[in-house]
């Protein structure tokens, strides 16, 4: 699991925001944890890293999902994603 000074690094603009928005947290709070000035409740951290880890399998899950040509509605655990966060 990456620490917060990789996260430092590896995040993007607007990863504070999605961070936030999926704890129910604020942008600030967020910035504090991972600057250091708050503790870590350490799902800020779990958060990150699962937010890093989508962003890698993006690309490849896209591509997936066209070639499959799914009807309905879409369903990440036939990627094999529904576990390993």
């Amino acid at each position: 699991m990456k620490g917060f000074e990789e996260i430092k690094k590896l995040k993007k603009d607007g990863d504070y925001e999605l961070v936030a928005e999926a704890l129910g947290l604020s942008k600030a709070t967020i910035r504090s944890i991972v600057n250091g000035r708050r503790a870590d409740k350490n799902h800020v951290l779990l958060a990150f890293n699962v937010l890093f880890k989508l962003r890698d399998l993006y690309p490849s899950l896209v591509k997936q999902h066209i070639e499959k040509k799914p009807k309905g509605d879409f369903d990440i655990k036939i990627y094999g994603l529904d576990n390993g966060f």
